[in-house]
């Protein structure tokens, strides 16, 4: 990453007509060398002294001139619709063309070192998701590659939205929304709290930066490699004194203390530790463009598909909307090159081929789809399962609490919902108990179990879990792994603000019967398509 840094840096060198890969490949239309020799520079880094010198040595060589004219022979005799080529000389043309289109773009715009998706922060644009405790954003930005596709030399222009973290927040406040905790809860209260640390833990791998340094070191960003096992009070390390050479050991709050004049409002949390030392996380900030690396859960899921998501119109609109904004035929190095882009989409036949039949259980009529979708109402399931012995976990959290008559009531409309699709499903209730979702987890679930096997007097066959959607991220992964790996019972994981609702409640259990149905080893339903008895298949799908 230094080095690739210290070629753009080092652009003025090789002249403005230079393009740059970003890892270790360069192309200009200017011969900046003999084919053949090299040519080396020293780039001064940040912070770079005649004390402190701080360099990187950056060579090129000159491999020679990019084959053109095959490249134009490979798309007028190709018969091919496709983008790759075995000839190493066309896929190193296609490398150059990729990074010609993306240098521009990732000079004005948000992206990641490679990566070919920008994205500009407008309001039209951007989406809080308030289901984060506002610090995730859903951003949408275009997706570009060039490449060969229906008999035409193609840039691939597509509609892309991210997740990514709000610039300028507090890391305090996104470890406290990671932890499903309220950013208004003070740390004194949690700080010590396991669920807090799980939440400073879900930090390691993100880009910070600080505020506190000078404003060339205040933009640099810095990777979380690990969490502190203790504070800033109680973590110490040698601190050498420049002027006379000695080393003495000191506390980190003290350290900021003396030679930051900052006063520590939090020494007993943990401290984000990089290849840059040790930061305390109220002292941290999130970067723009960083990107959130987790799958989303629960709500978080729902907001993000309302933005990503549009009407085939609509997204055609938007591709158009990102030709005007982007501005891919107005480029300056292209057109150096001699090449253009036409700012009209590329036009391909296409047909739309009839949707299958599902077929259900007996006594319920084949599906046939309407709008793309397949109704379950008044159907069965093609093979129901069945199931006797079962548990369930409140996992109480907020100040509305379920009691226990809207929590019978839940279960009788849970059991109505599955036995409707054709599951067995038990006679009386669960074996219920109420959890703590900042308690241990594990000896929770392993109590349920328990529980469950003496009331039906057999090993539970399945494991409810209800708890509320902003618990959801942090539980389910531990929920999932003691249910499924160390018990070997299936569990399924409601919401309460979904399940308990009364508007949408049957559609939402009906969707919990599907996932209940395969879970316990049953089938749904299956696709009649003469197609398939014809010949051998394989089916692809995307969602």
């Amino acid at each position: 990453m230094q080095q690739a840094k210290a070629v753009l840096k080092a652009q003025r060198l090789w002249g403005e007509n230079f393009v740059f890969d970003n890892v270790s490949l360069g192309w200009s239309t200017d011969l900046l060398m003999p084919i053949g020799e090299s040519r080396t520079a020293f780039v001064d880094q940040d912070g770079h002294t005649a004390e402190k010198p701080n360099q990187v040595e950056v060579s090129m060589r000159n491999a020679g001139a990019l084959d053109i004219k095959k490249l134009v022979n490979y798309i007028t005799t190709s018969k091919s619709s496709g983008v790759h080529s075995s000839d190493p000389e066309i896929e190193d043309i296609f490398k150059a063309l990729n990074a010609i289109y993306r240098q521009d773009l990732a000079s004005r715009f948000i992206t990641r070192p490679k990566s070919t998706a920008f994205f500009v922060r407008e309001p039209s644009l951007s989406l809080t998701l308030q289901s984060t405790g506002g610090v995730l954003e859903a951003l949408r930005g275009a997706f570009q590659t060039v490449s060969y596709s229906f008999g035409h030399l193609s840039l691939n222009v597509d509609v892309v939205c991210s997740a990514l973290y709000v610039p300028n927040p507090s890391i305090i406040d996104v470890a406290k929304a990671m932890a499903g905790v309220s950013s208004k809860q003070g740390l004194n209260e949690i700080g010590s709290t396991p669920m807090f640390r799980a939440g400073c833990e879900r930090l390691v791998g993100m880009f910070f930066v600080v505020r506190h340094l000078n404003a060339v070191r205040n933009t640099k960003k810095m990777r979380v490699q690990r969490l502190s096992p203790n504070g800033a009070r109680d973590t110490s390390f040698e601190e050498l004194d420049r002027s006379s050479g000695q080393s003495a050991v000191t506390t980190v709050e003290s350290y900021f203390k003396r030679k930051y004049d900052i006063k520590l409002l939090y020494p007993n949390i943990p401290l984000l530790v990089c290849k840059d030392g040790m930061f305390p996380l109220e002292l941290c900030y999130t970067p723009q463009g960083e990107r959130y690396k987790e799958p989303l859960q629960g709500q978080e899921t729902a907001d993000f598909i309302k933005r990503a998501t549009s009407p085939a119109f609509v997204r055609a609109q938007q591709k158009m909307d990102n030709v005007k904004r982007f501005g891919w035929h107005t480029l300056s190095i292209p057109a150096s090159m001699g090449l253009s882009v036409s700012t009209s989409m590329l036009h391909v036949p296409g047909r739309a081929l009839p949707a299958p039949d599902l077929v259900y259980g007996s006594g319920t009529s084949r599906g046939e789809a309407s709008g793309g979708q397949w109704n379950l109402r008044g159907k069965q399931f093609l093979k129901a399962t069945r199931f006797t012995s079962w548990g369930l976990m409140y996992l109480a959290g907020g100040a509305r609490q379920a009691d226990d008559t809207t929590l019978q009531g839940f279960c009788k409309s849970l059991l109505n919902s599955l036995g409707i699709v054709g599951i067995g499903i038990p006679r009386g209730p669960p074996a219920f108990l109420r959890g703590d979702p900042q308690g241990d987890l594990k000896e929770e679930v392993t109590e349920l179990v328990r529980k469950t096997g003496e009331h039906f007097n057999t090993k539970p066959e399945m494991l409810f879990f209800l708890l509320h959607d902003k618990a959801k991220p942090q539980i389910y992964k531990v929920l999932k792994s003691v249910c499924e790996v160390e018990f070997g019972i299936p569990s399924q994981v409601m919401i309460v603000e979904k399940a308990l609702k009364d508007k949408g409640q049957m559609q939402y259990l009906g969707n919990i019967g599907l996932k209940v149905n395969c879970k316990l080893g049953g089938m749904n339903s299956k696709v009649e398509e003469p197609l398939f008895r014809q010949t051998r298949f394989m089916m692809l799908g995307d969602m």
